[in-house]
């Protein structure tokens, strides 16, 4: 038994290691050579070449690139007015490499001629290496921005508007927490924007200049208002020595819209409440980013169940959602369901399938044990289908405990009361 509980443990340190690999994998950018051969015409030979180059510049890293560097070419290679003519073919390629800094590394001029006529034009063949800015591959997923936190009117105060800033901040850590959304800044445009200026100034490797224009659009705009943000204290003093019993009670509510760029079609639209009772705004604010990132991703992609190792379930996702001790119900996904009336998609059948707790996360996985099975016979069969998680409704949420009535709370703080004055008889 401890041998196969050992094996287990092996096989979980090295599934962890290959997706802690990948996952780093994906994290680089960094710049590569491309190589293509592309042809121009002009009435010049030095002409026909230019064009030839735009044409690179143009299918390797866009026309924003192009049409830059093909400028500061033209105008480099133009300072000679009417002697436009090279001692050598190499004073040329030299003249190009300087004027654009590196965006075009090197060209080798494959064939050259020109055509029959007085009017006929120089035609060109040649093979050009220029530097490529290889983005990550996170950028594949689905691009969010947060742009702002909107506040009703009359919540515009200091406390509410740090609140927001706070909210809004831990909101972009979970979602990137996920590793399911490629999320884009908003906020620091300026600081980067002076970076990529800095490459412009010629102190940096030629290549680098390959960077400049990768900055990419959102797919989706996530616009939280925050409608209620409060916490309330209430005070309840001993009648025979006086001391003050303080408890609180914080509430936050907000509306979310996850709008598409494209199309301003509201694609989620969402009232979220949070509580807790520790009066502290920041863990206010915690529980209000954790609902805002838990209601996106459970709308778009839940966590699944990927993999089995013994008793232990993997899941597809870590960090601060997936706390030790949370418990999530499972289901089974099924068969594809089709709105009658419209004919889109549902999603897929989902079947209760038993509930499961989470024993331990990385910042990419976490690992859960099953505490209850509803339609679940064997493990083999969290092998065989599809399972996705959803937030227990009956237990801790990420906002806090589930609410309690007004009446439960005075009940609880009345035996409270009453074990306090059983400990000490004498102060009441």
């Amino acid at each position: 038994m401890g041998h196969r509980v050992y094996l287990d443990k092996i096989l979980f340190m090295v599934i962890f290691a290959l997706i802690s690999f990948s996952a780093a994998t994906n994290l680089k950018a960094q710049i590569s050579f491309i190589t293509v051969e592309k042809s121009g015409s002009g009435i010049k030979e030095k002409d026909a070449i230019l064009d030839a180059l735009e044409q690179a510049l143009m299918q390797v890293n866009g026309a924003a690139v192009a049409t830059s560097s093909m400028t500061t070419i033209s105008e480099s290679t133009s300072s000679k007015g009417d002697q436009e003519t090279y001692e050598s073919a190499e004073e040329f390629l030299q003249n190009i490499s300087t004027a654009t800094k590196g965006i075009i590394k090197s060209y080798e001029i494959l064939e050259s001629g020109q055509g029959k006529g007085d009017l006929a034009l120089y035609e060109v063949l040649i093979k050009v290496t220029v530097p490529k800015y290889e983005t990550s591959k996170q950028l594949e997923r689905l691009r969010i921005a947060v742009p702002k936190i909107y506040l009703k009117r009359e919540l515009n105060n200091k406390k509410v508007q740090s609140a927001a800033g706070e909210i809004k901040s831990k909101v972009i850590d979970q979602l990137t927490q996920t590793r399911k959304f490629a999320i884009i800044d908003r906020d620091f445009l300026s600081d980067t924007s002076d970076e990529l200026k800095l490459l412009q100034g010629g102190n940096f490797k030629m290549e680098e200049m390959a960077r400049l224009g990768n900055q990419v659009s959102v797919d989706f705009i996530l616009l939280p208002t925050i409608f209620q943000h409060r916490i309330s204290k209430s005070v309840r003093k001993s009648k025979f020595s006086g001391k003050e019993f303080a408890s609180y009670n914080g509430l936050s509510e907000v509306s979310i819209k996850l709008i598409d760029v494209a199309t301003n079609q509201i694609k989620l639209s969402k009232t979220l409440k949070a509580s807790d009772g520790s009066g502290s705004y920041s863990k206010l604010a915690d529980k209000v980013a954790l609902n805002i990132s838990e209601a996106i991703v459970n709308s778009i992609m839940p966590p699944q169940i990927i993999s089995v190792t013994g008793k232990d379930l993997i899941i597809n996702q870590g960090g601060d959602a997936m706390k030790a001790g949370r418990r999530f119900n499972i289901y089974r996904l099924g068969k594809r369901l089709y709105d009658p009336d419209t004919d889109e998609s549902l999603g897929r059948e989902e079947t209760l399938s038993g509930v499961v707790q989470i024993l331990r996360s990385t910042d990419r996985t976490s690992v859960a044990k099953l505490i209850k099975k509803i339609k679940i016979k064997s493990f083999k069969d969290l092998s065989n289908d599809l399972y996705v998680l959803r937030p227990d409704p009956k237990q801790k949420s990420a906002g806090g405990f589930k609410r309690k009535s007004v009446e439960q709370a005075d009940k609880e703080m009345n035996k409270r009361m009453e074990k306090l004055k059983k400990k000490s008889k004498s102060d009441w």
